[in-house]
């Protein structure tokens, strides 16, 4: 730490919601990705991402060690919780805010706002000796932390004084032997269960008919395998004081994405390469991401899973675009043709990387009615059983809000048989890698290009190499740019913020938050 530096960095967040997140970038817990860079740098790009996509509350980045100054700080602002996230775990849905918040509810009317100061997911070792928590997320009760004296969550030179014996509450798959993550190799991992709280023995708050009794580990033991591990000191400190230690539910984990990305590093590190890794190394949830990277076929987006009805910027509506380049996913680039205009004469340039969605959509402009579309689609899929319909449930559920957003089925029709007549291609290519293809089809016009979420996905940012996402941005809108004097862009950047505005507005591949002109 250089003099001067800060230990720390806040950024404001909603001063009502009571919340803080804490990230903590160069910790021992990190400890087995630093041999493995390109994981680590990969995984903090897509958190930052998510979190910043979908987090209530401030922000806070801690550098070097943890300390207690910031902990202070969080408190003396007004936050009565800190979320602390750890690498390889981020959000796995939007309603992660409220999980979150509902989650805390939950530990404060059972267990009591005043009896615990941290919780976590907590693993149990395979020799029962000793409850720890897994490095995923992990709750500060702020309230109890600075009652208690302060305790840093990190402090290995602690003094372990708790009680020989503590008490564990059992759960419904206690005794399961599938809770023992056993690889193929022989090596076992923590006995995991989201479900169950400890305490000092003879506490009655976590007794029932279900508690075990379990010695604790001893005191060389615990500094040796756990106590550099961030928040366990809270965890002993906890018992010392007799306050409880929650679990958390199954309910809240699963709206967590939960890599793990600390077993087995090196080979995670050449899967998200694409080379030859060994799969019974990392764990089943980095497993489970690669497979999803790596799938050989992509369903086809027959309606968008994003709001088909977006905003539209009002200062060019109805100001008639001479060309509209899309993606293929759904109705979303027509719906902006029918909201800012178009002819006969408009061209419509969509694409996608996906063989069998270029295909549908080609069919779908030269045969489609405009009528009937999940019955067009169950025909379509049933000429085609190679294709992946996965989503063709969803498009029954909402083709009559697609309907609805064309201000119903005569003006749809009206709309659809125009696009028909109108000068339309679709063309198979990588937007990422391969969008000269795509440029090379379009003309010189006034155009609105429209990207959805292809730049901020998870699987791209994961697989590509280093500055190629940021490269190939810069590569697309300086292209749009040069079509024409007013050529607008609609979608995310590489950091998900959600762009509607000029093409020669965006001067960067690293803040466009107040960029969008979306009403």
């Amino acid at each position: 730490m250089k003099k001067g530096q800060s230990l720390w960095n806040y950024y404001h967040g909603e001063n009502a919601w009571p919340i803080v997140h804490a990230f903590n970038s160069n910790n021992t817990d990190s400890i087995e990705l630093s041999d493995a860079p390109i994981l680590k740098q990969k995984l903090r790009e897509v958190a930052e991402v998510e979190h910043n996509n979908h987090l209530r509350g401030g922000i806070v980045n801690i550098v070097g060690q943890s300390e207690i100054s910031w902990l202070i700080a969080m408190r003396k602002l007004g936050y009565r919780y800190v979320c602390m996230w750890f690498d390889g775990c981020w959000s796995a849905t939007d309603e992660v805010n409220l999980k979150l918040l509902d989650e805390i509810n939950r530990i404060n009317d059972e267990f009591g706002i005043d009896k615990w100061m941290v919780a976590g997911n907590i693993l149990q070792t395979k020799d029962e000796r000793f409850s720890h928590f897994d490095r995923n997320i992990i709750l500060i009760n702020l309230e109890t932390w600075y009652a208690d004296g302060v305790q840093d969550p990190a402090d290995v030179l602690y003094e372990q004084d708790v009680a020989d014996r503590y008490s564990r509450q059992g759960t419904r798959h206690e005794d399961s032997s599938d809770n023992w993550n056993t690889r193929k190799d022989g090596i076992v991992e923590d006995y995991e269960d989201s479900l169950f709280g400890i305490g000092k023995m003879g506490n009655s708050r976590l007794m029932n008919k279900k508690a075990t009794w379990k010695p604790w580990v001893t005191h060389e033991q615990f500094d040796e395998q756990y106590h550099h591990k961030i928040c366990n000191p809270l965890l002993t400190w906890s018992l010392r004081q007799e306050l409880l230690v929650p679990g958390l539910s199954t309910e809240f984990m699963d709206c967590l994405v939960t890599l793990k990305p600390w077993v087995g590093a090196i080979e995670f590190e050449k899967a998200i390469q694409g080379l030859p890794f060994d799969s019974d190394k990392i764990s089943y949830q980095a497993n489970r991401m690669i497979t999803n990277m790596f799938a050989p076929d992509s369903p086809i987006y027959f309606v968008n899973t994003e709001s088909s009805q977006p905003d539209i910027a009002e200062q060019i509506e109805g100001t008639i675009f001479d060309q509209y380049i899309g993606a293929t996913a759904g109705f979303k680039l027509f719906y902006y043709a029918y909201k800012y205009g178009f002819t006969t004469d408009t061209k419509f340039v969509l694409y996608d990387f996906d063989p069998l969605s270029c295909k549908f959509k080609r069919d779908m402009l030269e045969q489609w009615d405009g009528m009937n579309y999940p019955e067009f689609v169950d025909a379509w899929l049933e000429q085609h059983p190679d294709a992946n319909g996965n989503l063709r449930d969803l498009t029954v559920e909402r083709w009559p809000t697609v309907i609805d957003q064309f201000d119903g089925y005569s003006n749809w029709q009206e709309v659809w048989h125009k696009i028909q007549q109108s000068d339309w291609e679709v063309i198979e290519c990588d937007l990422i890698y391969g969008h000269d293809k795509l440029f090379a089809a379009v003309e010189n016009k006034r155009t609105l290009m429209w990207t959805s979420n292809i730049y901020s996905y998870i699987i791209p940012k994961m697989l590509s190499k280093p500055f190629a996402m940021e490269l190939s941005f810069i590569s697309l809108i300086t292209k749009l740019t040069s079509l024409h004097d007013d050529c607008w862009f609609s979608g995310t950047d590489i950091n998900d913020n959600d762009l509607t505005c000029p093409s020669t507005a965006i001067i960067s591949t690293t803040n466009n938050e107040t960029l969008t002109f979306e009403q």
